[in-house]
């Protein structure tokens, strides 16, 4: 999941190419801690955001520009709850 999220924060540009390696590697770090070893999940990341890229380049570019909006709205209504919780704690 983390890599089919990533790569559409990467199609829609809210992400960058050094933050999504970054991410990769931290989620390694923790799935490493769970016993999972690194080759299987660079395996099974790689053909999850293979998997994503595929399906992304088949949609439309209409449906494309509308998830893009979607993603980036909820980011902003979930940084808009994160920040008011912070306030919330105060």
């Amino acid at each position: 999941m983390t890599a089919q999220f990533t790569e559409m924060g990467l199609a829609c540009g809210e992400t960058s190419a050094s933050d999504a390696s970054a991410g990769k590697a931290k989620q390694r770090q923790v799935m490493q801690a769970q016993g999972i070893d690194a080759q299987s999940y660079d395996k099974a990341y790689d053909a999850a955001s293979a998997d994503f890229r595929k399906k992304w380049a088949a949609l439309p570019a209409e449906k494309q520009k509308s998830t893009c909006a979607g993603m980036k709205r909820k980011s902003q209504e979930s940084a808009a709850r994160l920040k008011e919780s912070a306030v919330n704690l105060k």
